[in-house]
């Protein structure tokens, strides 16, 4: 089975937001399930403090399954002690309660996104969808105290304060959550359930050893329950002796004594192989059959783990629905059996933490990565760093890869690769000076030894991260190309494929090629069972298809995958799949779908270089295509947040210079519009601006220069939209010069490009000589005459709105006078809208009295 084992993401793994099974030996515990259920009726926080081995999670287990009503689980690792992580995983738990739950009132986290690199925005969005919620939920946070003050003060109590009472959190951990939460409980807000509250009775113990199969006499109970204070993990152990006639006599405080307690107590009272197996198996918190397989070297590892989990050893129990199983030690026997097996024999447990990276080095690489450090094998530690930092970078793993590679000894760390891969993951989550400062001491460090192609490779993979001039950056694409490799079973070929795809899109040059490597790396990640990678993959192809005007079939991949950007990569690909929305609703004329679209892309968060910055720069195109002059202050105070520099190879000044020009064209005029454009007149990188920029000058009645423009735009152009954009300027242009046929043939062309993909934006009708041109094709015939018509009937309504003389007609009226404009008969006009001819005269005449005309050819005359 293929298993990523204790490895942050964006996407905590299924286990960590699932409760565990009821383990065998578990106490019915009624009156703490009904201390519990008070505590969180009446408090928006519950927190259960002990140390470990308190049962908390038993505790928990047993609430949850009995609890009713909308409720999720989330176990935090050491991973969630950042605000990014622990959002990720409250919004992971709430999607899989949503998902597998049966509460209607956690319905509206199925399509719950957040931003979880932004967590002011990510928290504000998640109180949003609380507050909305027609019950309050609850969420079991276990070890909590992993999460850390900072995050514990900063989301956890800040979310719960909030959100209106519809959130109550039970957070289980140390001591320390009370220091944490103290404003809370000053203010009424918290309660707490301590160690008191967790500590066996007398009565539970008698329990407990019924529940184990035995027996434990009353004075035995309270003798037990004096030596070990009722400390479950202790009574546990001292039961499971009993049950062999043995009590222990020995004092349980603190972790040396502990330590000594399991080695002697616990391990010692196990049959050999059982004892040998549990010191092995233990060198991995989580593990599944296979890994302990590897880690024991018994082909009965499963039926071990089988016998541990049956006798209640300090195991939990994880079933999915398809049957995987993963067991998960409980924290504490796991570290203490890691450190008897180091203090008998610290070979075998270097060696142990070696076999467990070697064999999670493809499943899990930042486990992999962990384990290589804590057995003294810094050379496989980085061998495993430089096969997979691309995937763990890409997976949103960057801030644990940072931290992985600073905790290599000097002589790694410090080196070339290991400094890139550093500045790459800085990249990633945002620290732009910090990634530029590191690439400088990569380079700065590089020897003689460091111009192998295994080095110049690694270089050219980082600078699709870290370079932002084009040229550069298209050079790395170029050399990553050339050398990438065939698929090989750690999946590195479907992440490069997937860069690639990447950086040529932000490149602009090859539109078909990116599409091809971004479906490749689809189909591929796909295949592997890389879901992350293939919904970066499907994200970046549905925005690819878009981009280069393959319209329908990117509205297909939208509705096949469903893609969350949620996590560490939002810096790059925030709002991706609503600017790719927003521009096929722009470049098919549904202006105000459009306008929502980058607004709430503009909003969804990211880094200032991710699509959320492109969403404002179509934001004013479409408020200027609009021409509201209420939105306008709006779209310049969005460009404001637009970068004022070349990044990661995307132009970002002349986007917004076009922004601006457009923009004053609807507020103060052309002349202004136009001093904007001057500077884009030479553009040549930037297709779809050199396009809009030649509109933008004819419509100033400047045609030569529209035409000059134009000239940067040679032969025909792969991207529809543009292409049908050259067209229609260059057959306006034509029209203006008096060549009429030459008009009509260009306009033709443009139809032929345009109407398979519905693409109507170049066709604006409201602009009056584009309005007559259309009018002159439908009579001058087209392949295309109910494309025309529509544009035509569009141009009419919109003008209608505006108070001209349309206005005096209905909707039908004005669609029948578009029809008019073509050369169809009345017959032709009926059958196309299913009509009477009768019906179609009867308008005909109702027509000609409102406009106050006599004959066909006068009503058409008329600009509406």
């Amino acid at each position: 089975m293929k298993m990523g084992v204790s490895t942050p993401s964006n996407r905590s793994p299924w286990f960590l937001v699932t409760p565990p099974q009821p383990s065998y030996g578990i106490v019915p515990r009624p009156r703490l399930d009904a201390r519990i259920d008070d505590a969180v009726d009446r408090h928006r926080v519950t927190l259960l403090t002990a140390p470990s081995g308190y049962g908390k999670t038993k505790a928990l287990t047993q609430w949850f399954r009995h609890r009713g009503g909308p409720r999720a689980w989330l176990t935090l690792t050491s991973y969630h002690d950042v605000d990014t992580e622990i959002l990720a995983g409250m919004i992971t738990a709430l999607r899989r309660a949503a998902r597998i739950g049966d509460a209607a009132a956690l319905r509206p986290f199925l399509g719950f996104v957040g931003d979880s690199t932004d967590p002011v925005t990510c928290a504000d969005r998640l109180v949003r969808t609380l507050e909305d919620l027609s019950e309050p939920v609850v969420l079991v946070v276990d070890d909590a105290h992993l999460a850390g003050p900072h995050v514990a003060r900063g989301v956890l109590s800040s979310l719960a304060e909030r959100a209106a009472g519809n959130l109550r959190l039970v957070l289980a951990g140390t001591h320390d959550l009370t220091t944490w939460f103290n404003r809370d409980l000053v203010a009424g807000r918290a309660t707490v359930l301590s160690r008191d509250d967790l500590a066996f009775t007398v009565g539970d113990i008698e329990q407990a050893a019924a529940a184990l199969g035995g027996s434990c006499p009353a004075g035995i109970a309270a003798t037990m329950h004096e030596r070990t204070s009722g400390w479950p993990v202790a009574v546990r152990s001292a039961l499971l002796l009993a049950a062999r006639g043995d009590v222990p006599d020995d004092s349980i405080d603190t972790d040396p004594l502990l330590t000594d307690y399991v080695a002697e107590s616990v391990l010692g009272r196990l049959r050999p192989q059982l004892r040998e197996f549990v010191l092995d198996a233990t060198t991995c918190t989580q593990l599944d059959q296979e890994l302990a397989e590897a880690l024991a070297g018994h082909t009965d590892s499963g039926s071990l783990l089988e016998e541990c989990y049956g006798l209640g050893l300090f195991l939990d129990r994880y079933v999915e629905a398809d049957n995987a199983t993963v067991y998960r030690w409980h924290s504490l026997f796991a570290r203490q059996c890691r450190i008897i097996l180091r203090r008998r024999d610290s070979r075998r447990a270097d060696h142990l933490h070696r076999v467990a990276a070697r064999h999670l080095a493809d499943l899990s690489p930042a486990e992999s990565v962990t384990h290589a450090l804590r057995g003294h094998d810094p050379e496989l530690a980085v061998r495993t760093i430089r096969q997979h930092w691309v995937r763990l970078v890409v997976d949103s793993n960057a801030r644990t890869l940072e931290r992985l590679c600073l905790e290599l000894p000097p002589r790694w760390s410090e080196s070339p690769d290991i400094l890139l891969i550093r500045a790459c993951c800085l990249d990633v989550v945002g620290d732009r000076a910090g990634a530029a400062l590191l690439y400088e001491r990569a380079t700065a460090a590089r020897t003689g030894t460091d111009g192998s192609d295994e080095h110049a490779r690694l270089r050219a993979l980082a600078e699709l991260f870290l370079a932002h001039d084009q040229t550069d950056l298209g050079n790395a694409v170029d050399r990553v190309a050339a050398s990438v490799a065939e698929a090989d079973t750690s999946g590195s070929h479907a992440y490069e494929l997937f860069l690639l795809g990447w950086t040529e899109l932000r490149l602009r040059r090859r539109p078909v090629r990116a599409v091809q490597l971004l479906r490749s790396a689809h189909r591929e990640a796909r295949a592997a069972g890389r879901t992350v990678l293939a919904g970066r993959a499907a994200a970046n192809l549905e925005f690819a298809l878009a981009y280069g005007g393959h319209f329908t079939e990117a509205v297909a991949t939208a509705e096949r995958e469903a893609n969350e950007q949620d996590d560490e990569w939002r810096t790059y690909d925030g709002g991706i799949d609503l600017v790719g929305r927003g521009f096929i609703a722009y470049w098919r004329d549904a202006l105000p779908d459009a306008l929502k679209y980058f607004a709430d892309a503009a909003e969804s968060g990211g880094g200032d270089t991710s699509y959320s910055s492109l969403a404002r720069v179509f934001f004013a195109l479409t408020t200027a295509a609009l021409g509201d002059i209420r939105e306008i202050a709006r779209a310049r105070e969005l460009l404001d947040g637009v970068p004022a520099s070349e990044e990661h190879g995307v132009p970002w000044p002349i986007y917004t210079r076009l922004a601006h020009a457009l923009l004053a064209e609807r507020s103060v005029g052309s002349a202004r519009a136009l001093d904007l454009a001057d500077p884009l007149r030479h553009t040549t990188n930037v297709p779809i601006v050199t396009a809009l920029t030649a509109e933008l000058y004819r419509r100033g009645r400047q045609p030569n220069r529209a035409v000059e423009v134009l000239r940067n735009l040679p032969g025909v152009q792969p991207r529809a939209f543009v292409e049908a954009s050259r067209l229609v300027t260059a057959a306006l242009v034509q029209r203006e010069r008096g060549d009429f046929a030459g008009a009509h043939r260009l306009l033709e062309k443009s139809l032929d490009v345009a109407a398979p993909e519905n693409i109507r934006r170049p066709f604006d009708g409201r602009d009056p000589t584009l309005h007559r041109l259309l009018t002159e094709h439908a009579t001058w015939g087209t392949a295309h005459g109910d494309f025309v018509t529509a544009r035509l009937v569009r141009a009419d309504e919109t003008l209608a709105a505006a108070g001209v003389p349309a206005a005096r007609l209905s909707a039908r009226e004005r669609e029948i006078l578009a029809y008019l404009r073509t050369p169809m008969t009345a017959e032709e006009i009926a059958a196309a809208l299913f009509v009477s001819v009768n019906t179609v005269r009867t308008h005909q005449r109702s027509i000609y009295r409102k406009l106050g005309v006599n004959s066909r050819r006068d009503a058409i005359k008329i600009r509406m």
